[in-house]
Order: structure tokens, then sequence, then C-alpha cells
């Protein structure tokens, strides 16, 4: 299992809080790009590829809620972090049932969001070594399972039936 060297996309429209999410992940050693907005973070992953999406949700432009949604139409099992600062306007709830794995109210300490960022990458790849193994399993599964033919089969239980039930007739 990969435990560092993500490259993570960090999204937020304050240069400040972009900067801050970068350098509390750098720290550990893992790459950032920023984007300023929806619509740029939207642009930037259709030329590379991120292992993470951390995300503000109010942006102008196209907000963390309608760029989680079309992250995951686009990428599937892609992790997002949300991060805002309107825990009033919007809830666990929202940002989780958009799409979001972690959703985490500024101000945050840097201990609290290095802690959920790590558990929502270990978590995710937990379930793809998961996802991995039950393909592996399955693919190899008609190899694992010989078939035999009909009368075989037939003589086989006859074989092993008969001691419990001996034939009255004979």
């Amino acid at each position: 299992m990969r435990s560092s060297n993500y490259e993570i996309l960090v999204v937020d429209d304050d240069k400040g809080m972009r900067n801050l999410i970068v350098n509390l992940l750098s720290t550990p050693g893992h790459r950032c790009v920023t984007a300023t907005n929806g619509k740029e973070a939207l642009e930037t992953l259709s030329l590379k590829r991120f292992d993470a999406v951390v995300t503000d949700i109010v942006m102008p432009e196209l907000d963390g809620i309608a760029l989680t949604r079309e992250l995951l139409k686009q990428y599937g099992d892609l992790p997002i972090m949300i991060l805002t600062g309107h825990g009033e306007q919007y809830s666990t709830a929202t940002a989780i049932s958009a799409g979001a794995r972690e959703f985490i109210q500024k101000p945050f300490s840097a201990i609290e969001f290095i802690v959920r960022f790590h558990k929502m990458m270990r978590e995710h790849e937990i379930v793809r070594a998961l996802i991995a193994q039950r393909r592996e399993n399955f693919i190899s599964l008609p190899e694992k399972i010989k078939i035999e033919p009909r009368q075989e089969v037939s003589e086989s239980f006859a074989s092993e039936i008969t001691p419990l039930y001996p034939n009255p007739e004979a």
C-alpha cells in the first residue's frame, strides 16, 4: 500500500488558504498543484492525473459541491476532501452526499487536517486493494474450479454415498 508522495490538486479561491494547504501537504512529501476555482480544477484534471483533491466549497464559477459531483462522474473513485468556512450553509451531509470522502470546517488545526487527509487516503488505498484482490480472485476462479464430466461426478457421488445408504435390493 502506498502511503506517501501523492499528487494532490488543491482548489481554493483564497490564496492564503491554498498556500497553507500546500505547505501542510508538501511537508510529508506530497506534490501539490493549485487551482483557484472549480472550472480551473476541471481543466487541470483534464491534463494530469491526481491521487486526491482538496477543495473549498464557496468559489466563483464552479463551487466545491458541483466540482465534487463532476469529478466523481469523470474520475469515479477519486478521493475528495471538502473544506468550508461556511459551516452554517453547508453540512457534512451535503458534502458527503455529493461524494466527498472527508469534510472539514475552517478554521482547523494543522494536525486535524493532516490526520483526516491521511485517514481518507488510507481508506482509499484499502478499498482499492480489496477491489484488486477480488478482481484477481474472480479472474483466477475458472482455473481453481475443476469441472468434471457428468458421468465422473455421478460415479464419484455414488461411491461416496453408497456406504451411507446401502442398496437394499443388493
